[in-house]
């Protein structure tokens, strides 16, 4: 089902056993051309390796397209299938690369800020996939929320980002989105000194996400907040507990549910081995 919807024209994509989709103003990028493997090896002018496990590759690609003076970054992750149930799998469901496209689409003609998709495409060997590939515009004049927060020091500044934190994830729930890795590296805050709108936040990863047709459940909304809240070690107890606040205000959870809500976040927290956060 294409959900997609933007101004930009849409168009397929081939780059040698490649097929897919991307804006037309990209289709100049062949990502048979990025050094996916020998990266790991020497350097490449224009390309630097972000992340790389047995799995996942990402890329920042630096490049002048057609036509324009000044060159551009843009992000490019490939997605390899090594398991043969995955093939399998990916008989009947979209590809990682292929949901993150769909997703970054619809959140953005949602109101929800992420990197722009603008190559989406998958190689096969018959009907097997292999792997998937996904091209996203850089996020710019933004920091992860966990560094931003380390910057501030005045506990009224802390609050502040922690308050639109807050509200931030409540917003995505209410859109039905689940981030199925939600750490506070994954949440990008303007640098601005000012009054932040959440419609200037931006979540990026999503292809470890789900787009729900309605509201997160319970469950999978403590899981988010256990594990934002995880990869902020620096906050204090009390801090946590004005964090959670926020987000059960914002989220219109009832006042009634707020306790069973605190034991749900520790609970998952001793299932993952990790000492209760409230």
């Amino acid at each position: 089902m294409n959900i997609i919807t933007t101004q930009a024209q849409i168009i397929s994509y081939r780059a040698g056993n490649l097929r897919g989709e991307c804006l037309a103003e990209f289709s100049f990028l062949d990502l048979t051309k990025i050094p996916w493997d020998a990266i790991k090896r020497q350097e490449f002018p224009g390309y630097e390796l972000i992340k790389s496990s047995h799995t996942r590759r990402v890329i920042k690609v630096t490049t002048t397209p057609p036509g324009r003076a000044q060159p551009i970054e843009l992000y490019a992750k490939r997605m390899r299938i090594r398991r043969w149930r995955q093939r399998i799998a990916s008989l009947l469901v979209s590809s990682k690369a292929r949901r993150e496209w769909e997703y970054g689409h619809q959140l953005r003609a949602s109101g929800i800020d992420t990197p722009l998709p603008v190559i989406v495409a998958e190689e096969k060997k018959g009907m097997w996939l292999q792997a998937s590939y996904l091209v996203l515009t850089a996020v710019k004049g933004k920091m992860p929320f966990n560094t931003l927060l380390k910057e501030k020091c005045r506990n009224t500044e802390r609050n502040r980002l922690l308050k639109n934190s807050a509200q931030f994830i409540a917003l995505l729930h209410s859109k039905g989105l689940y981030h199925d890795d939600l750490s506070s590296e994954h949440i990008f805050f303007p640098y601005s000194e000012d009054a932040i709108s959440l419609d200037a936040i931006t979540i990026i990863d999503l292809d470890n996400a789900r787009l729900f047709r309605h509201p997160v459940r319970q469950w999978k909304r403590a899981k988010n907040v256990f594990q934002f809240l995880r990869s902020l070690s620096m906050l204090s107890r009390t801090q946590r507990m004005r964090f959670l606040i926020w987000y059960l205000q914002s989220a219109k959870i009832k006042r009634n549910r707020w306790h069973f809500f605190i034991y749900m976040v520790n609970f998952i927290s001793k299932l993952k081995g990790k000492a209760s956060l409230f």
